[in-house]
């Protein structure tokens, strides 16, 4: 019987050996460092350590793979299994390999031996499976009681496939119709094309997807326009039909609050404008009582939901927020767009709201921080502007 490795050894093992072990799943009985990448070990006490190395036994296992590193790497994977680990997922290359080595299935065979618990082999994509029928020939070849295939499925996706291998040209197209059906990022379509032309990347074809920026321009290299084009009606009016039925632009009442589903994006806004902002100036200058603002905290998320008081009737954002400032801007804003009020947002001066007349006789050197005062002043001409030197001084308390 081999003695159990010391400790020190032991956990030097999973660093200097090999990269044996992808994945060990949900430990129940020991604390987590047992089995986090970095296996803090020392953490537990020595009575401990010193009875789960006990436990350490290796099973009998072929003489030519009776090596340091096998009996290191096997007593390691006991120790997962005595921990109650569910399944271990391996693809046994030593250190100084990488993937374009072939992998080792006799010692997945010795791991798969030593434990009791399932093994899926993994690592044969490069030479062993090309086609269904090599994945059983791999998982014998391991004794493994499953296979798991990355590169191979990336390669080409025919390869579970029981009718057989498909051109991998045909599977691209496949591919190409449900990105663009599902409306798939386009940099992450590109990636996969490119990963199933894997030496062809540099053919017509492979330069013309390279540069492609747009499902657009990848639906143009493989001549699925019309595809693209139909599918892209498709789902614009599936947007139009659930626009319409949510109906989001209209207020609801929840109660005695005013609700909107809306979101504050600070992108939308100048720098020095807000909501807000705009909310207290108008309230000033209908000599209203400042907006009041009440914000609750949601437990689980910690996310935010604000409703604001103007003239004794309550607005409220229905979609909740990652910090009390945005919640309190969201709901001055369903203030402002129930009153019809502008909000300030980038661009909102072409919006009409702004008399163009009075926009071309702006002298050119005014300050872009008269954008709100204009907006004001051309909504309710009747009303005297205010400074922007008002807005400024409560800038820090509306924030």
């Amino acid at each position: 019987m081999l003695q159990p490795l010391l400790p020190f050894h032991f956990v030097s093992c999973t660093h200097n050996t090999s990269t044996f072990l992808l994945c060990i799943m949900s430990s129940r009985a020991l604390p987590l460092p047992v089995i986090v990448p970095t296996f803090r070990i020392a953490t537990l006490s020595p009575t401990l350590l010193t009875f789960l190395f006990s436990l350490c036994v290796l099973a009998r296992f072929p003489p030519q793979l009776q090596t340091y590193q096998t009996i290191r790497a096997v007593n390691f994977l006991r120790l997962c299994e005595i921990i109650l680990s569910f399944f271990m997922s391996l693809f046994f290359r030593f250190k100084e390999e990488r993937p374009r080595h072939p992998v080792h299935c006799d010692y997945i065979q010795t791991v798969a031996q030593a434990v009791s618990i399932p093994v899926i082999a993994n690592g044969g994509s490069l030479d062993l499976v090309k086609t269904n029928g090599d994945i059983e020939n791999f998982r014998k070849a391991t004794g493994a009681s499953s296979v798991m295939l990355a590169r191979a499925a990336m390669w080409n996706a025919s390869v579970f496939s029981s009718n057989g291998p498909v051109l991998v040209e045909k599977v691209m197209e496949e591919y190409l119709k449900y990105a663009i059906r599902y409306d798939n990022h386009a940099f992450n379509t590109k990636y996969c094309l490119c990963q199933m032309l894997r030496d062809k990347v540099e053919s017509p074809l492979g330069k013309q997807v390279q540069a492609a920026q747009t499902n657009a321009d990848i639906s143009e290299a493989f001549g699925l326009q019309e595809f693209y084009q139909q599918t892209q009606d498709q789902l614009q009016a599936r947007r139009d039909t659930v626009q319409k039925d949510s109906q989001p632009n209209r207020p609801v009442m929840d109660g005695d609050v005013i609700t909107m589903a809306v979101k504050f994006e600070r992108r939308h806004y100048p720098p020095q404008i807000t909501p807000k902002m705009f909310l207290l100036e108008w309230s000033r200058k209908e000599k209203l009582e400042q907006p009041q603002y009440e914000t609750v905290q949601r437990s689980q998320d910690r996310a935010f939901q604000s409703t604001v008081t103007v003239a004794k009737k309550k607005y409220r954002s229905s979609l909740w927020e990652k910090s009390k400032k945005f919640a309190e801007q969201a709901s001055a804003i369903v203030c402002l767009r129930v009153l019809g009020i502008p909000e300030g947002r980038i661009g909102e001066e072409d919006s009409g709201l702004v008399c163009k007349r009075k926009r071309e006789e702006r002298p050119e050197g005014r300050s872009k921080k008269l954008h709100v005062t204009n907006i004001l002043q051309e909504v309710e001409t009747s009303e005297p502007s205010v400074g922007w030197n008002g807005l400024r001084d409560h800038q820090e308390e509306v924030w």
